[in-house]
């Protein structure tokens, strides 16, 4: 009976205090390549998205400027979106990404490091005092 009364109490503290965390992101979203492909798909559908654009501003009879500034608008989106898919797949075919994990947890550990001795010097000096 005893044993019964422990484990509810174990078993209510951990259900309080135990904070389920997140699941992870789905790889194609971590991994840069996937994210590559997946800007230089967006940018397809912008080109294409450029091309109907002009084809209705021609239907529609529009003007010269509003044809050239929804033409340009759409297209320099476009090719920024085609740019950066195809620079985020060069980076991940070379491993850049792991290189830039690395030194980000390389930064943290040094952050931690100064934070912990900044405490340190913070409590010495209350001693003093």
């Amino acid at each position: 009976n005893n044993n019964n009364n422990n484990n509810s109490n174990i078993d209510s503290s951990t259900a309080t205090t135990t904070t389920l965390l997140p699941p992870p992101p789905p790889l194609s979203i971590i991994n840069w390549i996937p994210r590559g492909f997946f800007y230089i798909f967006l940018s397809t559908i912008g080109f294409e998205q450029s091309i109907v654009v002009r084809a209705l501003d021609a239907v529609r009879n529009a003007s010269n400027s509003s044809r050239f500034f929804d033409g340009i608008f759409i297209v320099m989106s476009a090719s920024f979106m085609l740019v950066v898919g195809v620079v985020y797949i060069v980076l991940g075919m070379f491993c850049i990404q792991r290189v830039m994990e690395r030194v980000r947890r390389d930064e943290k550990e040094k952050w931690k490091e100064y934070y912990r001795r900044v405490q340190e010097e913070e409590r010495e000096r209350e001693e003093e005092e």
